[in-house]
């Protein structure tokens, strides 16, 4: 697993790779989970927008065989360029909205050039899913 940084804020630059940092984790609650080592990415949070559930710091794992959007679920998306932690919601037009969980950040409506890396599965730190 790489350890790089997304932004639970405004954004964070894509290409912020830092060391490679491995993790354990139980081959029994990957197989309950349904997750494959093989789509896991270990990242780490800058900012305070999914604050209180994920906080600056937390690690976050996510899984990018689920890049199909289910609203209410928290991705790591690509836009413009930054890697973000959000919370995606499906509008009844079909786009999609991103959302913050601190309410001091409104609502994103991401242009085209939006990517769904992953689906958050797991965090570790302050905060939780």
């Amino acid at each position: 697993m790489v350890d790089i940084k997304a932004s639970a804020g405004s954004g964070g630059f894509a290409g912020n790779a830092r060391t490679r940092m491995d993790l354990a984790f139980i081959s029994g609650w990957l197989k309950r989970q349904g997750l494959q080592p093989q789509n896991l990415k270990l990242i780490e949070v800058l900012g305070d927008s999914m604050e209180p559930r994920i906080y600056e710091g937390d690690m976050v794992l996510i899984d990018t065989a689920q890049n199909t959007p289910r609203t209410g679920g928290v991705y790591a998306v690509m836009t413009d360029g930054w890697l973000k932690i959000k919370r995606l919601y499906v509008t009844l037009t079909g786009e999609i909205e991103l959302h913050s969980d601190n309410e001091k950040y409104r609502p994103e409506r991401p242009d085209s050039s939006l990517t769904i890396v992953g689906r958050c599965v797991w965090t570790a730190g302050s905060g939780g899913l």
